[in-house]
């Protein structure tokens, strides 16, 4: 007799750890759905995020029929430089030589037609350091003062 009861307790016991086992895997399963369901679920807003940035996007700077007059232009089309055929031909001709010479900075110079743009910025910043100072001028009035104190100090007593 006392042999069945062993036999009997020691199936209990094997039987009762199968179980918690078995519920410890089914627990661990649904965990690593879970986590992979977030994921999932996750991935899928940051694509939607994305998506609807770059349709924003689209939106505002790509033409459509509606704005399509205001968005195309010839600039646009046939761009300065080619219309202006001998300017055009001499900075492809410079282009050219650079690359012959395997000299990459003097053919990024020409592509971003840095000549010029330090030619405009010479010439731009006095205009645009007067013109900011004349704004100051015109902002920092006796008016415009007594208005920011009055701002100032409505939102002290709110």
């Amino acid at each position: 007799m006392h042999k069945w009861r062993t036999n009997i307790c020691s199936i209990s016991n094997a039987t009762q750890n199968k179980l918690n086992y078995l519920e410890s895997r089914e627990t661990a399963l649904l965990e690593k759905m879970r986590h992979a369901d977030i994921t999932r679920s996750t991935e899928k807003i940051d694509k939607r995020l994305m998506l609807d940035a770059l349709q924003m996007e689209a939106i505002k700077h790509w033409p459509s029929l509606a704005n399509l007059h205001r968005k195309i232009n010839a600039d646009v089309v046939i761009p300065q430089t080619v219309l202006n055929n001998s300017e055009y031909s001499k900075k492809l001709q410079r282009l050219a030589m650079y690359a012959e010479q395997a000299d990459h900075e003097a053919m990024q110079a020409v592509l971003d037609n840095q000549e010029s743009i330090e030619n405009k910025n010479l010439l731009l910043q006095p205009l645009f350091r007067d013109l900011k100072a004349q704004i100051r001028h015109m902002t920092h009035t006796p008016e415009f003062e007594l208005i920011n104190d009055y701002v100032k100090k409505r939102t002290m007593i709110e």
